[in-house]
């Protein structure tokens, strides 16, 4: 035991290390000290010798003192202090960890993350130094050394001084600022610049000024070599790293020192990230010098020069044109559609006008969250990173390039404090956003994998595609070949809606031919490789795929096959050509590299492939708590070193989708199901933590995978009530979808009727909104099986009666639906649940009114007015009225009832069913415009619904909107706009299986066709009449016989012209049960023209004179002059127009194009 009288005593174990003032030893105290028990270890550092001279003791006691004054995290801790004749003792806690140089000969460049890490620990150790007053003066990577826990610490503050002193010169010259070379002494801007040059190293693994080698000793030669300081940018060594760490490493390498940015600022930038206000206050959206992305250390492009040229030449269409343009991009994996995008955004950004480009990928590995990849492309944009919320400078850039009410959304969208969902509007105001952007710069966006795209993304593609006119926008979506998509129904209907418009153009990437490899290997290896032989070999084994070329040279590499030429110029090939391994696939060749690592290596990649977005220290700690931070951030620096992952910001991610694909199917059940259980767990500890949006969703995606049922089902109610507050219906129905599945496996005892019962209704009034009839139906049937007892619980009976009821109704079956409401009205009386008892009596007189028991119709809806004064009872059963009032001919009244029901609703719109109701007063306003001839009141009512519908993602009221839109549009000579308009919403309602909206449309659309002589009109409305005889839809079976007679009048012989006969007559009957005036004149003339043509023209002349006698009254009960001027002109020109043998049915009218 070596002691000193008076001392610590303490038994040296070994030395750890010496410097020009003293020596370091790892020693165990034979006493306590300071709280440490006796055996506990230290590290001590003392004089170099006995014979020291006098200025390296001050040195040590400088150091204590420095020490004593200034402790905390990232400085070492001065335990105890022994001041011996043979010179002063300290005895620092032991940091036991390698010294930063080590970690750099050892490892090389970090990835960004821990660069971020150990830059905001060693800022903050010397902003505590410099708001104490003094300056380190030696700031270098041997004098920093890694904790266990992997936070650095910054030793050997004997070098210290206060600033503006200079008790000697210190420091080490390639870490000294310009000025100190230049003779001034220590300061904290020189330390700054040190710490830049450090953490420069750390992320590329090389010095940013290095002189030449011959002259590193000489102080000059680091002053020219330090002219180019503020210059550098490190991301061109390393292409990945974030512009931040590249604006931030600038900031702290200024020639300047004024310039420099302070120790706590960088702290702040380093922890803040991308949501720091020292960045946002660096943001532009303009062009950096990053325009282009680095082509070091890059693989060659090749082989892909006409497909390049074609999304070119689609560009400059776009640019040159009045419309955007979609593409459809699709590929194997490792075909390399990213590669070929960012190649052709890198060419079009170099030259003049560069478009602004947004890349964003789908996962298999979704959680649930709608819309999350396009959310992706908004956070990019705004340089927010996840979680981090929006602040101020977003807020006002959102509020300059698109409207407050869609701002106001997407800030909620991306507020994590936001509870579980974001709003019903966020497809729509992505979209809108998206459009924005093309409206005053080119846009080029990258979607890929749409493959994997939920329905809310897919839903913003189609709301993005409506709406190009007037967008410098180049859409392209990658696909995925051979795979199954996660939502084929959406998808197809996705891609059959878009060649609706015109044909999307679409490129498919093959596999390169044998001289695009032959260009590959001519660029990647050195002249002395035997090129001919070496590209038949690669082309076989990698089979074209420029994926599998990067796996096989990857494969190489590690097994010795391959290294850097000394010429520097291209890889020398060590093997034959043969003996080069044969594979089977990128697949498989990412599995035989999986399999060659070790099963540490292995279990750490099957981790990262379950959490997958949320690959970062803080949640892999929360995640696998027996993983220290150390071992993480070693096992993510050794993962982005070897290419698995690559670093984003302050996270990670797989560097490949295919490579997180792979590693995934690796994975047994049971260890897939303990590692989704985990990263639930730690999700569940984040949000205790740190509550925020998303997590949730995200826990409940991750129990569902787990297995683990009795939390999910404890979990799901709170999300799905949240889900409907907030109108997701996407979200809802995965949520009671997973909820469902979790409930139908084997859990313990207790009736779990009441939850199957609450999660079926959940489910399948979500389906309904979605339009989703398979699934709806399914649920439904599963609703009828539950044993529930009417007298126990007849409110719960009757909630099902009207879920079976509304489903009745829109296929059709009018009959059942009276019959479910009627059963349901009495339940809810029974139960005396008056607000659902009104609700039952309205959808009930909806039903009546659809058969034309207007009468009834009429009674029910007043009932329900009196059984329950909420707005949206109030105003359904106003709309009601007003529906009943135009189908009688009381326009101005039906306009005023309506106007009445919309004010009802509007100042509570912001909840999704009132919302709903307000759409529904929308569409009944275009409806009565049009039908008193306010054309442009109509539209302006109409672009209300539409927003209102795409707002909600209601598949029902989307339909009717775009019925109603095609009905528009052809009277205002839209003939194109029309059929697609009409065809869509033919396309819904088949989907949905909404049978009544699909005649409308199908009514429409035969007019359209009739009205251009098309072949398909007669077929098109003889399936109208037939159906709408058999639903009991006596309006339009009335109008479709009428437009018959049309159809055989065009015929022209005998045969046909009974058939006009047969049918006018049929119009003329059916039209008794009531239809708007519209209509009525329509069918009216078309009888006069048949009769007319058959020679009984006093019959015509008496129908039509009957006709403007009903005008005429109809007219007169309008008191607006201007109302009753229009509806008068409106139905006059009707009436010439249809009385016509030739032209028109409808008369044409001039009108701004629809919104």
């Amino acid at each position: 035991m070596d002691t000193k009288p008076g001392g610590l005593s303490f038994e040296r174990i070994r030395e750890l290390g010496a410097g020009s003032t003293g020596r370091v030893w790892l020693v165990e105290i034979g006493e306590s000290v300071a709280g440490l028990a006796a055996g506990s270890l230290l590290a001590l550092k003392e004089p170099r010798n006995e014979d020291a001279a006098p200025g390296t003791r001050d040195a040590l006691l400088w150091e204590a003192e420095v020490a004593q004054q200034v402790s905390g995290k990232g400085l070492p801790k001065l335990i105890h202090l022994d001041t011996c004749d043979d010179g002063p003792r300290l005895f620092f806690e032991l940091v036991e960890g390698p010294a930063l140089d080590q970690v750099l000969t050892d490892q090389g460049s970090l990835p960004e993350p821990q660069v971020r890490q150990i830059g905001a620990r060693l800022a903050a150790a010397l902003d505590k130094l410099h708001q104490a007053g003094w300056a380190h003066g030696d700031v270098k990577p041997a004098n920093v050394r890694m904790t266990e826990s992997g936070s650095p610490v910054l030793l050997d503050l004997g070098g210290a001084q206060r600033e503006g002193t200079s008790r000697s010169q210190t420091g080490t010259l390639p870490f000294l600022a310009p000025e100190r070379i230049r003779g001034a002494g220590p300061s904290f801007a020189a330390d700054v610049f040190a710490l830049g040059i450090v953490l420069y190293q750390l992320a590329t693994g090389k010095h940013p000024f290095p002189p030449a080698a011959q002259v590193q000793e000489e102080p000059t030669a680091w002053l020219d070599a330090l002219a180019s300081a503020g210059e550098v940018l490190a991301s061109d060594e390393v292409p990945t790293l974030s512009p931040l760490l590249d604006a931030a490493l600038t900031s702290m390498l200024c020639a300047t020192p004024e310039e420099r940015s302070g120790a706590g600022a960088l702290r702040a930038v380093l922890e803040e990230g991308e949501s720091s206000t020292w960045w946002k206050g660096r943001l532009t959206y303009g062009l950096t010098r990053r325009q282009l992305p680095s082509q070091r250390n890059r693989l060659p492009f090749v082989g892909r020069v006409d497909e390049l040229e074609q999304l070119s030449a689609l560009h400059n269409d776009v640019r040159t044109g009045a419309w955007g343009s979609m593409l459809w991009l699709s590929g194997e994996p490792g075909s390399g559609k990213t590669r070929l995008v960012s190649n052709f955004a890198a060419e079009q950004r170099a030259g003049q006008d560069p478009p602004l480009y947004l890349y964003g990928r789908c996962s298999p590995f979704g959680s649930g969250r709608p819309g999350h990849p396009v959310r992706s492309l908004l956070r990019r944009w705004l340089h927010l990173p996840s979680p981090r919320a929006t602040g101020e400078r977003e807020r006002a850039l959102l509020h300059e390039w698109v409207d407050p009410s869609t701002a106001e959304t997407l800030i909620l969208v991306l507020d994590q404090k936001f509870n579980e969902q974001a709003p019903s509007t966020e497809a729509l105001a992505l979209a809108e956003w998206l459009l924005q952007l093309a409206r005053r710069r080119p846009l080029v966006v990258f979607l890929d994998d749409v493959t994997f795209a939920g329905e809310e993304s897919l839903r913003v593609i189609s709301l993005v595609a409506e709406r190009l006119e007037g967008a410098a926008l180049t859409f392209i979506c990658g696909l995925r070949q051979g795979i199954e998509p996660s939502c084929p129904a959406a998808l197809e209907s996705l891609r059959t809606r878009l060649d609706l418009q015109e044909p999307v153009p679409r490129i498919r990437l093959g596999p390169m031919d044998e001289d695009h490899v032959g260009d590959w290997v001519e660029a990647v290896f050195h002249p002395s490789a035997p090129r001919q032989r070496l590209t038949q070999v690669l082309c076989e084994r990698s089979g074209g795929s420029p994926g599998a070329l990067r796996e096989i040279l990857r494969a190489m590499r590690q097994a010795g096959q391959t290294r850097e030429h000394a010429s520097g110029e291209g890889l020398e090939l060590l093997v034959p050509p043969a003996e080069i391994p044969r594979s089977k696939g990128i697949r498989q060749l990412i599995a035989e590299r999986f399999e060659a690592l070790d099963a540490h290596e292995q279990d750490w990649l099957q981790r990262l492939a379950v959490v997958g977005g949320t690959i970062e220290r803080h949640f892999l700690l929360l995640a696998f708590p027996e993983s220290s931070a150390a071992e993480i951030d070693a096992i993510l620096g050794r993962f982005a070193r070897s290419e698995w992952l690559t670093p984003s910001g302050s996270r990670y991610r797989f560097a490949r989708p295919v490579l997180r694909e792979t590693i995934y199917r690796t994975l047994s059940p049971d260890r897939r199901r303990g590692l989704h259980a985990e990263a639930a767990r730690a999700l569940a500890r984040l949000e205790e933590e740190s509550p925020r949006g998303g997590l949730g969703i995200q826990r409940a995606f991750h129990l569902h995978a787990a297995g683990e049922y009795d939390s999910l089902l404890e979990l799901a109610p709170s999300l799905l009530r949240a889900a409907n507050k907030a109108g997701r219906a996407s979200q809802e129905h995965t949520l009671a979808r997973w909820a469902l599945e979790a409930l139908g496996q084997p859990t313990g005892d207790g009736d779990s009727t009441s939850l199957r019962r609450e999660l079926l209704q959940a489910a399948s009034d979500a389906a309904h909104r979605l339009g989703r009839r398979q699934d709806l139906e399914r649920w439904l049937d599963q609703l009828t099986e539950l044993d529930l007892d009417p007298a126990r619980d007849p409110g719960g009976v009757g909630r099902i009666y009207v879920l079976h009821a509304r489903h009745a109704m829109h296929t059709g079956r009018f009959g059942l639906a009276r019959g479910m409401l009627r059963n349901a009205q009495m339940l809810f009386e029974e139960a005396d649940d008056r607000p659902r008892e009104a609700e039952a009596l309205v959808l009930l007189s909806e039903t009546q009114f659809e058969v034309g028991e207007l009468k009834a119709s009429r009674q029910l809806a007043r009932r329900a007015a009196k059984l329950s004064d909420t707005p949206a009872i109030q105003a359904r059963s106003t709309l009601c009225s007003a529906r009943l009032a135009l189908l009688q001919d009381r326009i101005e009244e039906a306009l005023a009832l309506v106007n009445h029901a919309i004010a009802t609703v509007r100042p509570h719109a912001r909840e999704p069913k009132l919302r709903a109701v307000l759409v529904r007063g929308y569409i009944a306003r275009a409806r009565i415009y049009s039908v008193a001839g306010r054309h442009r009141r109509a539209q302006a009512a109409l672009t209300l619904a539409r927003r209102g519908a795409q707002h909600l993602g209601d598949h029902h009221l989307t339909a009717t909107v775009n019925e109603l839109h095609g009905a528009l549009s052809l009277w205002n000579n839209q003939l194109r706009e029309a059929e697609m308009a009409l065809r869509e919403a033919r396309l819904s309602c088949q989907e949905s299986g909404n049978h009544p909206a699909e005649l409308k449309a199908n009514l429409h659309l035969g007019v359209l066709l009739l009205e251009q002589n098309s072949p398909e009109a007669g077929p098109l409305l003889e399936q109208v009449a037939q159906s709408s005889t058999e639903i009991g839809q006596h309006r339009f079976q009335a109008l479709s016989h009428a437009l018959l007679a049309r159809v055989q009048r065009q015929l022209k012989t005998t045969a046909a012209s009974g058939e006009a006969d047969r049918h006018s007559s049929m119009g003329l009957k059916c039209m008794k049960r009531g239809v708007e005036l519209p209509d009525r004149i329509v069918i009216v003339a078309t009888r006069a023209l048949v009769l007319n043509e058959m020679g009984r023209e006093p019959e015509g002349k008496r129908l039509i004179s009957d006709l403007k006698t009903h005008m005429d009254r109809v007219n007169a009960l309008i008191a607006d002059p201007l109302l009753r001027r229009r509806q008068r002109r409106s139905s006059r020109e009707l009436l010439a127009t249809a009385s016509s043998p030739d032209g028109s049915i409808y008369p044409r009218v001039r009108s701004k194009p629809m919104g």
